[in-house]
């Protein structure tokens, strides 16, 4: 990533502190030691270097992010149909059920397809930052998978229902 484009991106990104090390390192150089950001200022300075990123115009979004929005707002759209059929008409519970399973098949589907196609930009990073990137990938899914577990046992909990012995 040696194009100009690239390192106008990094402009508003500090570059980390770096301190000589104690010792030598084996090649006989002075070693470095970088002294990272905190973890809030990290986040901070990241998340600015994606809102950056995402007004550069020369970011181009594809046809599968496209296809992932639409998904979404599919899954919005029946959701809003839910809850607006819930207020209004009492009679409709069952087409309310059919909406609400079908606002969770589209974002689930959103999900699954916005994941899928990601995987292919690991091959276009350096070796680092592709075993990352994966990394970070398999952890936001675990992730929710812990949340989702937790919420379902504590509604589970809150209604009487009891999924372990004590």
């Amino acid at each position: 990533m040696t194009d100009s484009k690239a390192n106008d991106f990094s402009a508003g990104v500090p570059e980390p502190t770096r301190v000589p090390a104690e010792g030598i390192a084996p090649s006989g150089k002075q070693t470095l030691r970088i002294i990272r950001e905190g973890v809030f200022k990290a986040a901070k300075s990241s998340l600015e270097f994606i809102e950056k990123s995402e007004k550069d115009e020369t970011v181009k979004i594809r046809i599968e992010d496209r296809r992932a929005v639409t998904m979404v707002a599919l899954s919005f759209i029946c959701l809003l149909g839910t809850g607006y059929l819930m207020v209004v008409d009492k009679d409709s519970r069952p087409f309310c059920a059919v909406l609400a399973v079908a606002s969770d098949v589209f974002l689930g589907c959103a999900i699954i397809w916005s994941v899928i196609v990601r995987f292919g930009v690991l091959k276009q990073l350096d070796p680092r930052y592709a075993i990352i990137c994966f990394h970070l990938m398999i952890g936001a899914g675990a992730m929710c998978i812990f949340f989702t577990l937790n919420i379902v046992y504590m509604l589970l909990s809150m209604n009487g229902i009891k999924l372990l012995p004590w």
